[in-house]
């Protein structure tokens, strides 16, 4: 691997750092003037960050999966930039990037995506991440789907909880994690999260729900009947179908969509 080419990514990765949201940035009014990157910057240096993560030279390096790991992060942090061309150079990247290391690098993909939903950031961030995360679904190892059903349930329902980068190497249900995130994006109120949601609990549902037992589906079924009572006309019809697609997918379908019609029978008869 050539070593100028390593350098030039890490350069990228530095310029990328401070369009972050977050980052910080020098008092000193000149200095900060100085920081302020163009929008030409931002498109050249995500699409070197691209180009070198597509290499397939670069996949050779032991440091590859960390360099990923930013990568993924520097393309949803830029996919809710103020500026419309650098929004789509970045969604390009990142469907370039995913499109390439779908076959050698899917687990660290996933992850990258799930930690974007854990985040529970800005609409357009957490937008992209939801559903690239919901189009490789399909994708995950039956041994990782308890451990995803486990992890995101709360996220649905929270979203402000810190995720560690080795869940995909740990023995932690995917379920477990996963369902917890859904519980918290459904509470979000901007429609086009909703809609983005709307798109993605079919996929989400049929992949992960017959794994999920009967106390994570029930409370999975919890955290989206408030949203029928939403003024939203997009929300309502978002939980109205999430709520038929969780009963639907489950072990015992006939079972839950019992429990469901009992639920809603006692709060709104």
């Amino acid at each position: 691997m050539n070593m100028a080419t390593i350098e030039k990514l890490i350069k990228a990765f530095e310029g990328l750092k401070v369009f972050q949201p977050n980052a910080q940035v020098a008092e000193d009014p000149k200095k900060k003037d100085q920081n302020v990157p163009t929008k030409k910057d931002k498109i050249l240096h995500c699409n070197v960050v691209a180009d070198s993560m597509c290499s397939p030279n670069m996949r050779t390096i032991a440091d590859f999966p960390k360099f990923l790991g930013i990568a993924m992060e520097a393309f949803l942090n830029l996919c809710d930039d103020p500026e419309a061309d650098v929004r789509m150079v970045a969604d390009e990247c990142l469907n370039r990037t995913i499109k390439v290391l779908l076959e050698t690098n899917l687990g660290r993909l996933q992850v990258e995506l799930y930690k974007e939903l854990k985040k529970n950031g800005p609409s357009r961030s957490l937008r992209a991440a939801l559903w690239r995360f919901a189009d490789m679904c399909h994708l995950i190892r039956p041994q990782k789907c308890r451990p995803y059903i486990v992890n995101l349930l709360p996220v649905f329902r929270s979203m402000y909880l810190n995720f560690f980068s080795v869940l995909i190497y740990s023995h932690i249900p995917y379920i477990v994690n996963l369902l917890p995130c859904v519980a918290r994006i459904c509470r979000r109120e901007e429609e086009a999260v909703q809609e983005t949601l709307s798109t993605a609990m079919p996929k989400i549902c049929s992949a992960l729900m017959p794994f999920a037992n009967d106390t994570e589906v029930k409370a999975l079924l919890q955290s989206f009947l408030p949203n029928l009572r939403s003024s939203s006309a997009v929300c309502r019809r978002m939980s109205a179908s999430s709520l038929a697609l969780i009963c639907q997918h489950s072990r015992a379908p006939l079972s839950f969509f019992n429990y469901l019609i009992g639920v809603l029978l006692g709060k709104y008869s």
